[in-house]
């Protein structure tokens, strides 16, 4: 029953678009419409055969790509104090910096320690605890402990 009614809806309104485009103005204001979105179908899928999506997309985070870092050193650089990533994150959070990752706290980790891989920034791990945090600081800077070499 549902289908035979939805049949008999179509065809109610298709006969009523058939009336509508007996008047001649209407039916050169629906082909104009109709043409625009068709030129504009036909230009994504040109554009989408020339560049693939994923290149589109790559292109895109490009763009975007290192704006973490780049901040977080920032945070780094401008501490007066040995700082965690998630002082750093509360920091960057605070300015309005927006993340895209799920946890912030991990995303800023990641990027600290690109830096200080890059040495850039240095780092000093705060216990023997693999789960220990970690704290950042500026790579000249007098607040890292002197360790004195044994031998």
């Amino acid at each position: 029953m549902k289908f035979q009614a939805t049949i008999d809806d179509s065809i109610r309104k298709l006969t009523q678009l058939r009336e509508l485009l007996t008047d001649p103005e209407i039916a050169a204001y629906v082909r104009r419409i109709l043409k625009e979105q068709d030129d504009a179908v036909v230009q994504r899928a040109e554009t989408a055969a020339v560049m693939p999506r994923s290149t589109r997309l790559r292109r895109r985070r490009k763009e975007k790509r290192g704006t973490l870092v780049r901040a977080a050193f920032n945070v780094v650089k401008n501490s007066s104090d040995l700082v965690s990533a998630k002082k750093v994150a509360s920091v960057l959070e605070s300015e309005g910096y927006t993340f895209e990752a799920k946890d912030k706290c991990v995303a800023v980790s990641k990027a600290l320690r690109t830096l200080a891989r890059d040495q850039k920034i240095k780092q000093v791990r705060t216990g023997s605890n693999p789960k220990a945090p970690i704290l950042y600081g500026p790579m000249n800077s007098s607040l890292f402990p002197v360790q004195e070499r044994t031998m």
